[in-house]
């Protein structure tokens, strides 16, 4: 008798037909909503940033109160891809009856790849390595503070100073500017 490594293929087909979303949520029939762009997430980045895209991108769908539900869950898991479609497939069948419930979940499973709050001391671990160019330094530096929520500017501004490589000249610009 030979064996084969080939899968059985109506397991396959099994396994396809299954979702872990409940018969409320897979029946319902939704309306044509348009071309939405709604982003892609495959589990290797923030969560948290990927839900709030997708809300702001999903209130362009107009969905009707019947819809909502349905349209929410089923709009935001067809754009899952890779590892976070595979985690999707592989949750327990009917155990997905609303949102929030999908997105508790989701931010559950990718809570690793969730960013921390910036704050005013992350301006202060930046430092200017002793080759690198002052504009890259400033770019980093600007990225980080666009971060921070009204982050005081005296603060940024002597954290900057603070960062800059000791022997730059735009350090020294930096002083001699403080003292007039």
């Amino acid at each position: 008798m030979a064996t084969s490594s080939a899968p059985d293929i109506e397991m396959v087909i099994e396994e396809t037909r299954r979702t872990p979303f409940t018969d409320r949520i897979a029946s319902v029939r939704l309306h044509h909503v348009g071309e939405l762009k709604l982003p892609e997430y495959a589990g290797n980045s923030d969560p948290k940033a990927h839900v709030r895209v997708f809300r702001l991108e999903i209130s362009r769908a107009h969905l009707n109160d019947d819809e909502k539900e349905a349209g929410y869950c089923r709009f935001f898991t067809e754009n899952l891809t890779g590892a976070a479609l595979e985690w999707f497939a592989g949750l327990e069948e009917n155990s997905i009856d609303i949102f929030t419930q999908l997105v508790s979940t989701f931010l559950k499973q990718y809570s690793f790849f969730i960013e921390t709050r910036v704050i005013e001391a992350d301006l202060w671990n930046l430092k200017q390595a002793p080759f690198e160019p002052l504009r890259a330094y400033i770019n980093k530096f600007r990225e980080i503070k666009a971060k921070i929520s009204h982050p005081n500017e005296v603060v940024a501004l002597a954290a900057l100073k603070n960062g800059v490589w000791f022997s730059s000249k735009f350090r020294d610009k930096m002083a001699v500017r403080a003292t007039i």
